[in-house]
C-alpha cells in the first residue's frame, strides 16, 4: 500500500503529463532509459533498418557506416515542456565528417525515421547551442513544437 508521500508525488507525475503522454503506452520503457542507453538502442535499431557497420564510440564522427554513408544516428523522444509536445535533438556538430543524419522521433505508440543527406540540413535556421568550456565548435540543437508534421526538409527524406 502506497504512502501519503507517493500518493502525493504521483498525483505530480500526472499533473505534468508525462503519465498521460507515455502511460500504458508500447514505447512507454524507452523513455525510463538513460540517455546513453538511449543512443545505443537507437543506433541498433539504424543498424536492424538500414545494414552496415555499427561503429563503436563515435570516434570517426558517425556511427553507422553503409555503403558509401557515414551516418550519424540522432533521437528524440515526445516530451512536454510548459505543457506542449516538443522533440528536440541535440548536439548535431556540422563538423563532423557524416554524409547523412538518421534522425529518430521516438513517440509514445509509433516511431519514425528520417535519413536526412547532409547538405538539406539548414544549419543557417538551427538554434546554436554551447559547446561546452573546453571547444569552440559549433553544436546546433533541433527543436520543435510541430511534432506530427516537423520539418519539410526532414519529412521528405522519411523512411516508410
Amino acid at each position: 500500500m502506497p504512502n501519503k508521500y507517493q500518493i502525493e508525488f504521483s498525483k505530480l507525475s500526472q499533473k505534468n503529463g508525462l503519465n498521460v503522454l507515455w502511460h500504458k503506452k508500447p514505447n512507454a520503457w524507452y523513455v525510463d532509459l538513460s540517455n546513453t542507453t538511449r543512443g545505443t538502442i537507437a543506433k541498433e535499431l539504424a543498424r536492424n533498418i538500414l545494414g552496415g557497420t555499427l561503429l563503436q564510440g563515435n570516434i570517426e564522427g558517425y556511427d553507422i557506416f553503409v555503403n558509401d554513408q557515414k551516418i550519424q544516428v540522432k533521437t528524440s523522444s515526445l516530451q512536454l515542456r510548459n505543457e506542449y509536445p516538443v522533440l528536440s535533438w541535440k548536439q548535431i556538430r556540422p563538423n563532423d565528417p557524416y554524409t547523412h543524419i538518421l534522425f529518430i522521433a521516438v513517440y509514445p505508440s509509433d516511431v519514425r525515421m528520417f535519413l536526412v543527406p547532409r547538405n538539406d540540413i539548414p544549419f543557417s535556421d538551427l538554434h546554436q547551442s554551447h559547446g561546452g568550456k573546453r571547444t569552440s565548435a559549433k553544436i546546433y540543437n533541433i527543436e520543435t513544437r510541430k511534432t506530427d508534421e516537423l520539418f519539410s526538409w526532414m519529412t521528405k527524406h522519411e523512411l516508410l
